[in-house]
């Protein structure tokens, strides 16, 4: 008669010692990268990660993060409205891990997200976005035509949807400088280098907004970009090399600006 283990399932001995090495990058990633690339990395299962952390004496993996209803009412957006942002965003909503002995199915199942991070990232897509209709609607214009505009201009990606949003900064451009095809201008090349990049991590916006505040604007500017996931960031930085930054303004001595005459009298 086989007799089974006093032991909980979880408890038992794996078959692969944890090492210190192991011990060392779950606490340091713990918290930071989620479950399934630690278990990816560590060849374990999920309920041999919660274990050690646990007997590490490690917090809850969904620190700083909180459910994705609540992190909705905060932000005041309805939760497809934030899962759809987080994905233009290249972001996910994670699954919460407690760290417990016995973790309950219905603790898997809550879903947790940063919600500073969805905060900082719903202004910049509401305030610096829009789409074309909307565009088209500000201005008095109809949404087919501007559509044909971009679409001749080249700055239509291919299966860009009517929800697609593009910078307003990208719109005012074109509104300015004209519809001519071959007019250029530097929001314009950058979207073109955007839409021309292959398996973009993200929604062309977020990675031409990115570039540009890279290139452009200061530190309180460039907060919501850290936000994004490595590769997003990445791919801005390299984008932010290829855009033209204005010359500084060097002002001349007061001398060299006077006018002859004043500067003949000061001589005499």
């Amino acid at each position: 008669m086989r007799t089974s283990s006093s032991k909980p399932k979880a408890l038992r001995k794996s078959k692969h010692r944890w090492t210190p090495e192991d011990d060392a990058y779950l606490a340091r990633e713990w918290g930071e990268l989620t479950e399934r690339t630690m278990r990816q990395h560590l060849g374990r299962s999920k309920k041999a990660l919660i274990l050690r952390a646990w007997r590490l004496g490690l917090p809850r993996q969904s620190q700083g993060k909180v459910h994705v209803k609540k992190a909705s009412v905060r932000v005041g957006i309805d939760r497809g409205t934030l899962q759809l942002i987080l994905a233009e965003c290249g972001l996910r909503v994670e699954d919460a891990a407690p760290v417990s002995l016995a973790p309950t199915r219905a603790g898997f199942r809550q879903k947790v997200v940063d919600v500073d991070a969805v905060a900082a990232l719903t202004v910049t897509r509401d305030t610096r976005t829009l789409t074309l209709t909307a565009w088209a609607r500000l201005n008095g214009g109809y949404w087919s035509t501007t559509t044909r505009r971009f679409a001749r201009l080249g700055l239509r990606p291919a299966g860009g949807g009517d929800n697609l949003r593009y910078p307003i900064a990208l719109m005012d451009e074109i509104a300015e400088d004209g519809a001519s095809p071959d007019a250029g201008g530097p929001w314009r090349d950058l979207w073109r280098r955007v839409i021309a990049t292959p398996d973009l991590p993200t929604a062309p916006w977020v990675a031409a907004l990115a570039a540009w505040d890279l290139a452009h604007a200061d530190d309180a500017g460039r907060a919501w970009i850290e936000h994004l996931p490595l590769r997003a960031r990445e791919l801005a930085a390299e984008l932010a090399t290829t855009i033209a930054r204005p010359e500084p303004i060097v002002s001349a001595p007061p001398s060299a600006c006077a006018p002859p005459a004043a500067r003949s009298r000061r001589a005499a």
